[in-house]
């Protein structure tokens, strides 16, 4: 989870090499960690060491929120935008469309400030940066992923949401015209996004309620709710409810009910019945996490990772329940004699084997699928158990174990169909498709270089073992 600024500082602090992809001048804006750039605005591993410092805003932040132009303009879109949202979602459940989820509550405010706010504001943040002649600008924009999230990935709203995107680059393309230097445009996604119903609406119940059942009383620590896009939400609100005059002060009084301290949290509160991971999450018997049709189910009670033998001894039938429950495709588990297996209910694939028992639960997906969940089966931290929902041929849907109808994070559908558009001149190294987010760094570094950036920064050093691969494990 790294949606809130203390833990997004935690993992940046642990993983940064001082080598980052925006190491050499670059500026990080709306991200979840810097990228190395000394200068970083709305980022959240940020937020910490700046509220420590009593640092400012930048001088285009600043300027947004004063403008009495630029504010009114969008706080009117925002408010148009929620009364859009509650007649769309109106829309969606009287035309009974499917699948879908209830779409209220925080997510209304969410998918103005992401939609509205924080689009503009970024804007704002990139335009600026170029007239001062920054080297490199990554920006995150999240409005589609919020709403396709809630919507479904190719409902009338969220094409709505990429044309204006789409509208936002031609502008910004305008802008870097006047800058004091070229540039030139990479848009790249970090995944597609999936759609179908959810594993609660499909059986009944959600997958941490079917672990509780199945550790046979035991606690559960779950997340699985819709926290991930929050994140940069909760960022530009907690971030303008610190500032002073009128619009800070709206801010902090609207938001009180959702802030803890400095700090305002959209995501909605755990389900009924789940433990919320955090300091509770030691006391449990069982962690369950979950990203789109991907779950991962770490045993706590026990250190290291188990292998199958250890938890048939420790919780028996836990595995079997899971492998044969309908809701789940496939469980992936380490064993003590033939290392790395994929199950499902026709058959089994040994992933560190090369070879496959009856029917293979991981052929549906494609032939990369076996190749990609091997190596997530191998990373050093991944859970005891790892779970992906089957996947529907006919239609490519798949079910999360989020309450998300367009999802992503395991495999299954069009979220592992990702998007990276360059300038045609600029061409790929090796001439193959770019696999996985390490590729797609990778290149990105080698086009910096060809542009004449990151001469005084060596290549960057592999990513250490122990963070990428299972100990012991070659």
């Amino acid at each position: 989870m790294a949606n809130r600024p203390q833990d997004a500082a935690v993992i940046q602090q642990r993983l940064s090499d001082g080598r980052g992809l925006l190491a050499d001048g670059g500026v990080s804006i709306s991200n979840i960690f810097t990228g190395d750039a000394p200068k970083a605005f709305l980022t959240m591993s940020e937020v910490p060491a700046a509220r420590a410092s009593g640092k400012g805003p930048s001088r285009g932040y600043a300027t947004f929120f004063v403008n009495p132009y630029g504010l009114a303009r969008s706080l009117v879109l925002s408010a148009g935008e929620m009364l859009k949202e509650r007649h769309q979602g109106r829309r969606q459940r009287r035309r009974d469309v499917l699948p879908r989820i209830e779409r209220h509550g925080s997510y209304i405010l969410l998918r103005a400030v992401t939609n509205v706010l924080l689009r503009d504001l970024n804007a704002g943040l990139i335009v600026e940066q170029m007239m001062a002649g920054a080297p490199s600008v990554f920006c995150d924009f999240t409005d589609y992923d919020e709403i396709a999230h809630h919507a479904g990935p190719t409902r009338p709203e969220s094409m709505a949401s990429l044309e204006g995107l789409d509208h936002l680059i031609g502008v910004l393309q305008s802008a870097s015209e006047q800058a004091p230097r070229p540039y030139e445009f990479v848009v790249l996604s970090d995944h597609g996004q999936s759609q179908g119903a959810t594993f609660r609406q499909r059986h009944g119940q959600s997958l941490e309620e079917l672990v509780r059942e199945l550790v046979k009383g035991g606690t559960v620590a779950a997340a699985t709710d819709v926290t991930e896009t929050a994140g940069p939400a909760n960022t530009l609100l907690s971030q303008v409810g610190q500032q002073g005059g009128a619009t800070g002060t709206v801010v902090r009084r609207t938001l009180r009910g959702r802030s803890v301290g400095e700090e305002v949290h959209l995501e909605p509160e755990p389900a009924a019945g789940a433990q919320a991971p955090g300091r509770e999450a030691a006391e449990a018997d069982a962690v369950v996490i979950a990203s789109g049709n991907l779950a991962m189910v770490y045993l706590t009670r026990f250190p290291g990772r188990m292998t199958r033998e250890e938890i048939d001894a420790a919780y028996p039938g836990l595995v079997d329940a899971l492998v044969a429950h309908p809701g789940i495709g496939d469980v992936v588990v380490d064993t003590a004699g033939h290392g790395h297996v994929a199950l499902g209910r026709g058959g089994a694939r040994y992933l560190d084997e090369d070879r496959v028992e009856g029917a293979d639960p991981v052929e549906p997906f494609g032939e990369r699928a076996p190749r990609e969940v091997r190596r997530h089966a191998r990373l050093a931290h991944v859970g005891d158990l790892v779970i992906n929902s089957p996947l529907d041929r006919a239609t490519e849907e798949v079910a999360a174990y989020e309450e998300l109808v367009g999802n992503h994070g395991g495999l299954g559908g069009w979220q592992t169909q990702a998007v990276l558009l360059h300038p045609a001149a600029w061409h790929l190294d090796g001439g193959g498709p770019l696999e996985g987010a390490d590729a797609v760094h990778r290149q990105l570094v080698r086009w910096l270089r060809r542009l004449g950036h990151r001469a005084g920064i060596e290549d960057e050093a592999p990513v250490p073992a122990q963070v990428l691969e299972h100990p012991g494990r070659p």
